[in-house]
């Protein structure tokens, strides 16, 4: 059996609630089916032969299997897998299909918890408000942490994450960007044509220590300090003549940090999760 932490720390280093799920020898799973979104979408796609936005009837499937084997005490694997069918019903070409892997192992020695985990999503979006086509998303999060519990009250955690994101669409049209000449240099541009990638595609990372401390019996004051750093993959061409550059790749770099409290509440009228090794 693996249980939750007395002190509450992060949900990653918890086991899912598991009651209510499946047996099929050492594993414990949970299949679940879902029809969502279903209605009138009337910005599926901007026309620029008419300068209109189209509308279409759209519905989401989304078959999805979750699962958990666990090592006694110990530790435990779980495991998500879903995909998601948007369906278009007049515009075909607008059907699309997302993806979402992931898996995490935890190990637990008493008051010390670790956990590290992998995933894999692929989907089709819009990045942005200004970029309207649907582009091939793809990312790679990874993370890893160590929990410690100070006290039946108090728990302390610090959690590192990388997630690398890749954009891609080969109807994208490129934004070109073309530098102005030097002075006494011929009257020539250089022009350089840059896809959704080297607008978008860039790598995330955090590091993130989190303290709590339970007040009442389901109630955890929280406190979070992180710093996130958002480097983007292309890098940055020479400015030209009077000193300009395109809004590519690194030029977006940036860094942040952050300070957060306030409290969590436990649902009531339910007991701990737990899950039971086979």
């Amino acid at each position: 059996m693996c249980t939750r932490a007395s002190a509450g720390v992060r949900e990653d280093f918890e086991p899912p609630a598991t009651e209510s799920w499946k047996r099929l020898g050492f594993l414990t799973y949970r299949p679940a089916f879902s029809l969502h979104d279903i209605g009138q979408d009337t910005n599926v796609f901007y026309d620029s032969d008419t300068g209109d936005s189209k509308s279409d009837f759209t519905a989401t499937l989304s078959p999805a299997l979750d699962g958990l084997i666990a090592f006694g005490h110990r530790g435990f694997v779980t495991i998500h897998g879903q995909a998601d069918y948007v369906w278009y019903e007049t515009y075909a070409n607008a059907s699309h299909l997302n993806l979402d892997f992931s898996v995490r192992g935890n190990l637990n020695f008493r008051d010390l918890r670790f956990f590290a985990s992998a995933g894999y999503r692929h989907s089709y979006d819009r990045p942005s408000n200004e970029l309207d086509q649907r582009s091939q998303r793809t990312s790679r999060p990874q993370r890893a942490g160590i929990g410690y519990e100070i006290s039946p009250a108090t728990a302390v955690d610090a959690i590192v994450a990388r997630e690398s994101i890749d954009y891609q669409d080969k109807d994208f049209v490129p934004y070109i960007y073309c530098s102005a000449p030097a002075p006494g240099a011929p009257a020539t541009q250089r022009c350089h044509n840059y896809l959704i990638g080297d607008l978008l595609s860039r790598t995330e990372s955090s590091t993130t220590l989190r303290v709590t401390h339970r007040v009442f019996g389901r109630t955890r004051l929280v406190l979070d300090a992180a710093q996130v750093d958002h480097d983007f993959q292309s890098d940055v061409p020479p400015a030209d003549a009077e000193g300009n550059i395109p809004p590519v790749g690194s030029f977006h770099d940036a860094k942040e940090r952050r300070v957060l409290g306030g409290f969590e509440v436990d649902p009531g009228g339910s007991s701990p999760a737990s899950c039971t090794s086979g």
